[in-house]
């Protein structure tokens, strides 16, 4: 099935905005893994599931977007 991918600045540095083909039946969490994002950053990421928030357990369905939102730390 194939997923849109969205990460928002500064993942965009590590995660390429576009269309993946991913297998059916993967959680959120399992298609973040397999893009080679750390188990530590996706605990602290939320999502986007065609524009709601969305638990990381979650299975997209085909020709669904997924917007990445990293947590952002600062001072």
């Amino acid at each position: 099935m194939k997923v849109e991918i969205k990460p928002l600045p500064p993942l965009d540095k590590v995660v390429r905005e576009g269309a993946y083909e991913i297998p059916d039946g993967l959680s959120i969490r399992q298609i973040l893994e397999t893009l080679g994002i750390p188990d530590r950053e996706i605990r602290e990421m939320r999502v986007l599931l065609n524009g709601s928030i969305a638990d990381m357990e979650c299975k997209p369905e085909d020709g669904c977007t997924v917007v990445i939102i990293p947590t952002l730390a600062g001072g």
